[in-house]
Protein backbone atom coordinates (compact mmCIF):
# COMPACT_ATOMS: atom_id res chain seq x y z
CA UNK A 1 0.00 0.00 0.00
CA UNK A 2 3.00 1.66 0.65
CA UNK A 3 4.60 1.51 -2.35
CA UNK A 4 1.20 2.68 -4.32
CA UNK A 5 1.12 5.88 -2.55
CA UNK A 6 4.24 6.81 -3.08
CA UNK A 7 3.98 6.22 -7.11
CA UNK A 8 0.84 8.40 -6.89
CA UNK A 9 2.66 11.13 -5.10
CA UNK A 10 5.58 10.78 -7.23
CA UNK A 11 2.91 10.90 -11.04
CA UNK A 12 1.19 14.21 -8.39
CA UNK A 13 4.71 15.69 -8.72
CA UNK A 14 5.58 15.11 -12.28
CA UNK A 15 2.18 16.16 -13.45
CA UNK A 16 2.21 19.79 -11.24
CA UNK A 17 5.70 20.06 -12.27
CA UNK A 18 3.95 19.79 -15.90
CA UNK A 19 1.11 22.51 -15.34
CA UNK A 20 0.50 25.97 -15.46
CA UNK A 21 -1.36 27.53 -12.41
CA UNK A 22 -4.52 27.37 -14.58
CA UNK A 23 -4.38 23.17 -15.59
CA UNK A 24 -2.60 23.92 -19.18
CA UNK A 25 0.64 21.90 -20.12
CA UNK A 26 3.37 24.07 -19.82
CA UNK A 27 4.76 22.54 -23.40
CA UNK A 28 1.15 23.08 -25.06
CA UNK A 29 1.07 24.98 -28.33
CA UNK A 30 -0.75 28.08 -28.97
CA UNK A 31 -3.09 25.95 -30.68
CA UNK A 32 -3.74 23.62 -28.20
CA UNK A 33 -4.00 26.33 -25.57
CA UNK A 34 -6.93 27.47 -27.40
CA UNK A 35 -8.55 24.41 -27.71
CA UNK A 36 -7.98 23.64 -23.87
CA UNK A 37 -9.79 27.39 -23.54
CA UNK A 38 -13.15 25.92 -26.00
CA UNK A 39 -13.34 22.65 -23.78
CA UNK A 40 -15.15 22.41 -21.28
CA UNK A 41 -13.52 20.79 -17.63
CA UNK A 42 -15.76 18.83 -15.32
CA UNK A 43 -16.50 21.77 -13.44
CA UNK A 44 -15.23 25.24 -14.68
CA UNK A 45 -14.28 28.00 -12.43
CA UNK A 46 -15.00 30.17 -14.51
CA UNK A 47 -16.77 30.69 -18.18
CA UNK A 48 -17.18 33.21 -20.28
CA UNK A 49 -19.93 33.78 -23.24
CA UNK A 50 -20.15 36.47 -25.58
CA UNK A 51 -22.80 37.27 -28.01
CA UNK A 52 -21.47 35.31 -31.28
CA UNK A 53 -19.43 32.93 -30.10
CA UNK A 54 -18.33 29.77 -28.81
CA UNK A 55 -17.73 29.61 -24.65
CA UNK A 56 -14.57 30.34 -23.21
CA UNK A 57 -13.70 27.54 -20.32
CA UNK A 58 -11.38 28.76 -17.81
CA UNK A 59 -10.58 32.41 -19.75
CA UNK A 60 -7.39 34.11 -18.65
CA UNK A 61 -8.18 37.71 -17.90
CA UNK A 62 -6.39 38.57 -20.61
CA UNK A 63 -9.18 37.13 -22.74
CA UNK A 64 -11.77 38.32 -21.05
CA UNK A 65 -10.66 41.92 -21.01
CA UNK A 66 -9.96 41.52 -24.53
CA UNK A 67 -13.53 40.20 -25.58
CA UNK A 68 -15.33 43.06 -23.16
CA UNK A 69 -12.57 45.69 -25.01
CA UNK A 70 -14.39 44.91 -27.97
CA UNK A 71 -17.89 45.57 -27.27
CA UNK A 72 -19.76 47.17 -29.73
CA UNK A 73 -23.73 48.05 -29.68
CA UNK A 74 -24.82 46.13 -33.39
CA UNK A 75 -22.80 42.93 -33.15
CA UNK A 76 -21.15 42.04 -30.12
CA UNK A 77 -22.78 43.59 -27.24
CA UNK A 78 -23.89 41.01 -24.25
CA UNK A 79 -21.27 39.23 -21.97
CA UNK A 80 -21.84 37.09 -19.15
CA UNK A 81 -18.77 36.04 -16.72
CA UNK A 82 -20.31 32.62 -15.37
CA UNK A 83 -18.94 31.35 -11.42
CA UNK A 84 -20.20 28.38 -9.67
CA UNK A 85 -21.99 31.11 -7.23
CA UNK A 86 -23.12 33.50 -9.73
CA UNK A 87 -22.17 35.62 -12.79
CA UNK A 88 -21.89 39.07 -13.90
CA UNK A 89 -23.49 40.25 -17.03
CA UNK A 90 -22.78 43.45 -19.56
CA UNK A 91 -25.12 44.65 -22.47
CA UNK A 92 -24.34 47.82 -24.29
CA UNK A 93 -21.57 49.86 -25.76
CA UNK A 94 -17.95 50.94 -24.33
CA UNK A 95 -19.67 54.39 -23.31
CA UNK A 96 -23.00 53.49 -22.27
CA UNK A 97 -23.69 49.97 -20.63
CA UNK A 98 -25.09 48.31 -17.46
CA UNK A 99 -23.52 45.91 -15.35
CA UNK A 100 -25.47 43.34 -13.38
CA UNK A 101 -24.49 40.46 -10.78
CA UNK A 102 -26.67 37.55 -10.08
CA UNK A 103 -25.61 35.93 -6.10
CA UNK A 104 -26.59 32.22 -5.93
CA UNK A 105 -27.44 30.38 -2.64
CA UNK A 106 -27.86 26.60 -2.11
CA UNK A 107 -31.90 27.54 -2.11
CA UNK A 108 -32.12 31.13 -3.42
CA UNK A 109 -30.91 33.55 -5.65
CA UNK A 110 -30.65 37.55 -5.80
CA UNK A 111 -30.34 39.50 -9.20
CA UNK A 112 -28.74 43.05 -8.88
CA UNK A 113 -28.00 45.97 -10.99
CA UNK A 114 -24.44 48.23 -10.49
CA UNK A 115 -24.61 51.89 -10.21
CA UNK A 116 -22.96 54.48 -8.99
CA UNK A 117 -24.26 57.68 -6.78
CA UNK A 118 -26.02 59.82 -6.74
CA UNK A 119 -28.95 57.27 -7.44
CA UNK A 120 -31.61 58.44 -9.80
CA UNK A 121 -35.36 56.67 -10.25
CA UNK A 122 -35.49 58.33 -13.81
CA UNK A 123 -35.32 56.14 -16.58
CA UNK A 124 -33.26 55.88 -19.69
CA UNK A 125 -33.17 53.41 -22.43
CA UNK A 126 -29.84 51.61 -23.10
CA UNK A 127 -29.41 50.41 -26.68
CA UNK A 128 -27.23 46.87 -27.56
CA UNK A 129 -27.52 44.25 -30.57
CA UNK A 130 -30.68 42.95 -28.79
CA UNK A 131 -33.32 46.42 -28.40
CA UNK A 132 -33.28 48.44 -25.77
CA UNK A 133 -33.41 48.17 -21.93
CA UNK A 134 -34.73 50.69 -19.49
CA UNK A 135 -32.35 51.48 -16.52
CA UNK A 136 -32.27 54.15 -14.29
CA UNK A 137 -29.52 56.61 -15.09
CA UNK A 138 -27.20 56.29 -12.06
CA UNK A 139 -27.04 52.74 -13.62
CA UNK A 140 -25.76 53.73 -17.15
CA UNK A 141 -21.38 52.49 -16.80
CA UNK A 142 -18.68 53.00 -19.07
CA UNK A 143 -16.50 50.50 -19.87
CA UNK A 144 -13.86 50.82 -17.32
CA UNK A 145 -16.54 50.79 -14.94
CA UNK A 146 -17.57 47.46 -16.72
CA UNK A 147 -13.19 46.20 -16.49
CA UNK A 148 -13.03 46.68 -12.67
CA UNK A 149 -16.35 45.50 -11.97
CA UNK A 150 -15.52 41.95 -14.10
CA UNK A 151 -11.85 41.91 -12.96
CA UNK A 152 -12.93 42.08 -9.20
CA UNK A 153 -15.54 39.10 -9.56
CA UNK A 154 -13.05 37.13 -12.13
CA UNK A 155 -10.68 37.63 -8.85
CA UNK A 156 -12.94 36.99 -5.87
CA UNK A 157 -16.61 36.23 -7.34
CA UNK A 158 -17.97 39.05 -6.17
CA UNK A 159 -18.40 42.91 -7.08
CA UNK A 160 -16.53 46.19 -5.92
CA UNK A 161 -17.99 47.17 -3.16
CA UNK A 162 -17.94 51.36 -4.32
CA UNK A 163 -20.93 50.02 -6.61
CA UNK A 164 -24.78 50.60 -5.65
CA UNK A 165 -26.42 47.26 -6.16
CA UNK A 166 -30.44 47.49 -6.75
CA UNK A 167 -32.16 44.52 -6.21
CA UNK A 168 -33.79 43.30 -9.23
CA UNK A 169 -34.93 39.76 -8.25
CA UNK A 170 -38.81 40.48 -8.57
CA UNK A 171 -38.16 41.16 -12.55
CA UNK A 172 -36.45 37.66 -12.81
CA UNK A 173 -39.50 35.75 -11.18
Amino acid sequence: MKAKIIVFAVLYSILAACTQEDGRSIDASPAEDAAASQTPSARPELTLEQEGTAPVYNPTWQQVESALLAIDPETRSFFVLVGENGYVQTAGAASRLTVEYRAVGPDSYSHYRLGREPLTENLVALSYSGGDIQVRASEILDIEDCLSIFRTYFEHGKVPDEYHLRQLDETYL
